[in-house]
């Protein structure tokens, strides 16, 4: 076995570095200040604001659930995972990316461009882009140093489910964001 010595870190190394790297796709981010010359039509349509936010999250999540999902298993089998180090590694990724996906979306809600000449501008350089990727980073980082700094004598296992109900909170506190607030920023854009 390659990993003798860390055994115990291995699930928690492998869940790691497979949520940084689903940080790095957030396609919600740009998606309301794309639609910034015909954002009129869009409001205009006899839909709530919370029917448009759900489909530009579903947009999001078909593309990029499925991938991780794909990344997560074959990590489990590649690192010889138990049955519940499969569930967490598995899941935890899956809850990160549902937050990142409604926390990119939050940040295009509240730091909208509108001003732009091409859409590159937008997916390339807006401020709600680089918030919702740096912000996924941290999101992800701030779990790993705190168990390397203050949690190292949590088992792995738990500390990954501990890790996957923070995503899952977090994501329900943007959730409900979106349903009540947000809605209204929509509306005034």
């Amino acid at each position: 076995y390659m990993f003798s010595g860390i055994q115990a870190l291995v699930p928690l190394l492998v869940c790691a570095a497979i949520c940084f790297l689903a940080t790095t796709n957030c396609i919600t981010a740009p998606t309301i200040s794309l639609e910034a010359k015909t954002l009129w039509l869009l409001k205009s349509m006899p839909i709530s604001a919370y029917d448009v936010f759900y489909a530009k999250i579903m947009s999001s999540l078909v593309v990029t659930l499925p991938p991780l999902a794909i990344l997560s298993v074959v990590a489990c089998v590649v690192f010889g995972a138990t049955p519940l180090q499969w569930l967490l590694i598995i899941v935890t990724p899956l809850l990160l990316q549902i937050f990142i996906s409604l926390m990119g979306l939050v940040l295009n809600l509240l730091l909208p461009r509108f001003d732009w000449l091409s859409e590159m501008i937008v997916i390339k350089q807006s401020a709600s882009v680089m918030a919702a990727v740096f912000g996924g980073m941290a999101v992800v980082l701030l779990p790993v140093l705190v168990y390397v700094l203050l949690a190292r004598n949590i088992p792995g296992d738990i500390y990954l489910a501990m890790c996957a109900l923070l995503f899952l909170i977090l994501s329900l506190i943007m959730l409900a964001f979106l349903k009540g607030k947000g809605a209204k920023i929509f509306n005034e854009l």
